[in-house]
């Protein structure tokens, strides 16, 4: 949620004042895939339903430009704008990037200690349904409950809510 509020606008003048809440460690911990999310809908759904969304992977998630870079590692003879770029393109998760996208959510969810993966696909993201697949089959190797939301409405209000509630007591159940 604050990577999202950092992105329009300048956290410089309220990042002081914040003060974040303390999540209940019983929380199942989910990670948030696929189209970023318009706004805190999706979170509110699982927070209502004794979730929380611990980490999102998606185009404009707070890792999408890689780890930092160490300016002291500059090739001289490439410079620090080619540096730059070599790895802004290596670490790209954009629909056309080329890696193996499955491994990629496995190890994302791993990282985020997720219970499971809510994979949010709005209709008009059409570039992102072919994940959907390979999302599913390596999740489902690697033995973490997902949810396959394809094809949503933007503004979530389909079903949406409700299948995040069932497939969180489904995580719950499945966890304790």
């Amino acid at each position: 949620r604050l990577g999202r509020a950092a992105l329009w606008s300048n956290p410089c003048g309220w990042i002081e004042s914040l003060r974040l809440p303390e999540s209940p460690p019983s929380a199942t911990r989910l990670l948030l895939a696929g189209t970023t999310p318009p706004d805190e809908r999706l979170h509110e759904a699982a927070e209502a339903s004794g979730a929380s969304i611990v980490a999102e992977a998606h185009a404009l998630a707070l890792d999408r430009l890689g780890p930092e870079l160490d300016g002291a590692s500059v090739d001289e003879r490439e410079g620090p704008t080619r540096m730059l770029a070599k790895h802004l393109r290596a670490v790209s998760i954009a629909p056309r990037a080329f890696f193996d996208r499955g491994t990629w959510i496995v190890a994302r969810a791993r990282a985020a200690r997720a219970a499971g993966v809510v994979v949010w696909l709005a209709r008009e993201d059409e570039a992102l349904a072919w994940t959907a697949p390979s999302f599913e089959r390596a999740l489902a190797a690697a033995g973490l409950p997902v949810l396959m939301l394809t094809a949503r409405r933007w503004q979530a209000d389909d079903d949406t809510p409700e299948r995040i509630a069932e497939f969180i007591r489904r995580c719950s159940s499945a966890t304790a």
